[in-house]
């Protein structure tokens, strides 16, 4: 056993530790002029920020964008909802000009 055995389980917890930070370290928002970007390991969404039509604050548990369950709920365009988790709800909130 010894060394040799502890490879399958080094090996192992990669994935289960790489997914993680992966998200971790790409989950990110950043507001511009007209859009708002989200950004999370593998999705990527534009959205301008005359389609936003509201902004509540959501516990949902829904698979999203997000690294926490202390979320905002963005509503736009036809329907469409993400929700994020900013450190700073009310700045990012008043950074989109939705106060």
């Amino acid at each position: 056993a010894g060394v040799a055995g502890l490879l399958p389980v080094a090996l192992s917890a990669i994935p289960g530790l790489g997914i993680p930070l992966w998200l971790l370290f790409t989950t990110y928002y950043v507001v511009t002029d007209d859009k708002l970007l989200i950004n999370a390991a593998w999705i990527h969404i534009e959205i301008a920020r005359a389609d936003i039509q509201s902004i509540t604050p959501s516990n949902s548990v829904l698979s999203s964008p997000a690294l926490s369950l202390d979320r905002l709920d963005i509503r736009y365009g036809n329907g469409s909802s993400v929700l994020v988790s900013p450190k700073d709800k009310q700045g990012f909130i008043a950074a989109l000009g939705m106060q």
